[in-house]
């Protein structure tokens, strides 16, 4: 029996991004990719090291299949082979490993079959993921991506990428990623910028989503586009890790706290729907409750749309997994779940803010009892009742509930 591929993507955008391009390859050497664990003879999956709960995350997993699905082969890829490569090979189960350099090659090791044919662009998936940019050449004291993802930065030449946003035209929105997207473009030669991109596309593309981008790479000429032009959505994934100025320098993070409340503003009257969204790592070393504060009190008075909630965890090898002030675990659970509920707040607080309204949407493939899923432009998931097929639609937004948002086609 022909082998069938399953690919199993945990952790970041990147990721994901990545995981396409291990389907695709797979498809273009013949291999058959299903997304049905009963019917894969294989499973690839794309880990995440980011956390020490992203690394148990795998090791459930991987125990979960062997235990239930034995004779399912298992090959792990990403940052846990790459932080502790021996030890998830290890693992009962486990068929091979490969690194995140390697992963371009994992259809050719897995298959027999030569490279025969270019894969339909259109099956992957609504929303598709590009990345432009890999590698971190920063030195945040709390992170392992540096280590696992490399300190070169890493950007895919522009004719590249404005090829790979032709071939997915049809689509209705295309997310850009990177690990550093802010950063894209310093590496190449001749050096460009996320700005220069963004402009030569402009016009000639559908909606793209911005994955990530750290605050200092959030620029007056990038803040100017993203005012100017309505097909960048308006919503924006900035990963501060701390309201306190004084946290943010023992993480050596380079934040300008003016610089983001000035941003901040100006995009919100230029672009009044807009989403912010953040991650805060709760606990760092040292943090007193003072400094807690300011990190709630900055959410708030931002406004943001949602927090991701990190309760700190040390790494190995980075500089804060080694400090002598760790906080106990009980302050860090105690401030992680009071953080979680302001999230919730705000977050209720701002799809509120959108109860009548008609949005533009992406209605997913996916499903289950509660009807058909979709996301607004500005990143609000909602319910549809309608059995409609996916793609670009406007809805109009009829029940925003604490933990969930109802809509329906707007006609």
């Amino acid at each position: 029996m022909d082998p069938a591929f399953i690919v199993l993507n945990l952790g970041c955008k990147v990721n994901q991004a990545e995981g396409i391009e291990i389907e695709e390859n797979l498809r273009r050497r013949g291999g058959h990719v299903t997304a049905d664990l009963d019917r894969a003879t294989d499973v690839i999956i794309n880990t995440c090291a980011v956390t020490l709960s992203a690394e148990r995350r795998v090791r459930r997993l991987v125990a979960k299949i062997t235990a239930e699905k034995p004779s399912r082969r298992i090959h792990l890829a990403g940052c846990c082979v790459e932080r502790d490569g021996s030890g998830f090979a290890g693992l009962p189960g486990v068929t091979g490993v490969f690194c995140n350099i390697s992963k371009p090659t994992i259809a050719e090791t897995l298959t027999s079959k030569p490279f025969t044919t270019q894969s339909d662009p259109t099956v992957s998936r609504t929303r598709p993921i590009l990345k432009i940019q890999d590698g971190c050449d920063m030195a945040c004291s709390f992170c392992i991506i540096p280590y696992v993802r490399g300190h070169q930065l890493r950007s895919m030449p522009p004719d590249d990428v404005i090829a790979r946003i032709n071939l997915w035209n049809c689509h209705p929105e295309i997310i850009l990623t990177g690990v550093l997207l802010g950063s894209y473009g310093s590496d190449l030669s001749p050096q460009t910028t996320l700005y220069d991109l963004l402009a030569q596309v402009a016009g000639n593309c559908p909606p793209l989503r911005l994955s990530s981008i750290e605050p200092w790479h959030l620029n007056s000429r990038l803040a100017d586009l993203l005012c100017d032009t309505a097909f960048i959505r308006p919503h924006l994934h900035i990963p501060l890790q701390t309201g306190s100025a004084t946290v943010a320098q023992r993480m050596n993070r380079r934040h300008d706290m003016a610089h983001i409340r000035r941003t901040f503003d100006r995009l919100c009257s230029q672009r009044p729907d807009i989403a912010f969204g953040t991650d805060i790592i709760v606990g760092y070393p040292g943090e007193t409750d003072a400094e807690f504060e300011e990190s709630v009190n900055l959410m708030k008075e931002l406004q943001f749309a949602y927090v991701h909630v990190f309760p700190f965890s040390p790494r190995p090898g980075t500089p804060a997994a080694s400090r002598p002030d760790a906080l106990p675990g009980h302050i860090i659970s105690e401030r992680s779940k009071h953080l979680r509920g302001v999230s919730r707040e705000l977050n209720y607080a701002f799809r509120s803010r959108f109860m009548g309204r008609v949005l533009d949407a992406v209605v997913l493939k996916a499903r289950d009892e509660d009807g058909v899923q979709a996301i607004t432009e500005n990143y609000i998931p909602v319910r549809l009742p309608e059995d409609v097929p996916s793609g670009r639609a406007s809805i109009l937004i009829t029940r925003v509930l604490p933990d969930s948002t109802e809509a329906r086609i707007s006609y």
